[in-house]
């Protein structure tokens, strides 16, 4: 009898995807204005960043976490009443949340984000903030596992710092919830690195 092999074309299509998206994040990079940036913190600034690095589902029975990396588009917003050096963002990101022999759990959120960013005198720059995200959560070669869309919530923080007139480097860390999915986390730590103009 011919062995059944389990059929991998969803875990190929969503990887594809996630990278088409960040190579169109690159190509957009790219285009950015060359113009030096005084203050990457002053309201109107935008920012298009690129980020790595580890991601986890923290649950009952989780696998060992993975890897993750995505893009993300930042602006720096005005001051509102009493509110200064907020930030709205929106992110894409895929994370590989673990595996266990070959079958895989994989996240894809998009998310909006608002972030608070404390300008500190000196190099480091930290934020605080909140996001919402729609995620694409799929178990691959694992049975009866079909892919579904959940929304979630995260707090995120992280600290960047200014590497030139355009660039600025830091990291960030994000532990948020799905829906309908109870005592589950997901988070992640990632290094990123931002294009301002």
């Amino acid at each position: 009898m011919k062995e059944h092999r389990p059929h991998r074309r969803g875990a190929w299509s969503a990887t594809a995807f996630a990278m088409g998206l960040v190579l169109a994040g690159l190509a957009c990079l790219c285009a950015v204005p060359a113009g030096a940036v005084e203050d990457p913190w002053a309201p109107g600034t935008s920012w298009l960043s690129v980020r790595a690095g580890y991601a986890k589902m923290a649950a009952d029975q989780a696998p060992n976490g993975a890897a993750g990396y995505g893009i993300g588009y930042t602006r720096m917003l005005g001051p509102l009443w009493v509110f200064k050096h907020y930030s709205l963002g929106a992110n894409v990101h895929h994370e590989l949340l673990g595996r266990v022999g070959p079958a895989a759990v994989v996240d894809v959120p998009f998310s909006l984000e608002l972030d608070h960013h404390f300008l500190w005198n000196g190099g480091l720059r930290p934020y605080m903030g909140v996001g919402w995200s729609a995620n694409y959560l799929k178990g691959y070669r694992f049975p009866d596992t079909p892919g579904d869309v959940r929304g979630g919530a995260y707090l995120v923080g992280g600290t960047n710092t200014v590497v030139n007139a355009n660039s600025l480097i830091g990291f960030d860390a994000r532990v948020g919830t799905l829906s309908n999915i109870e005592r589950t986390y997901v988070w992640s730590i990632k290094l990123n690195y931002s294009w301002v103009y």
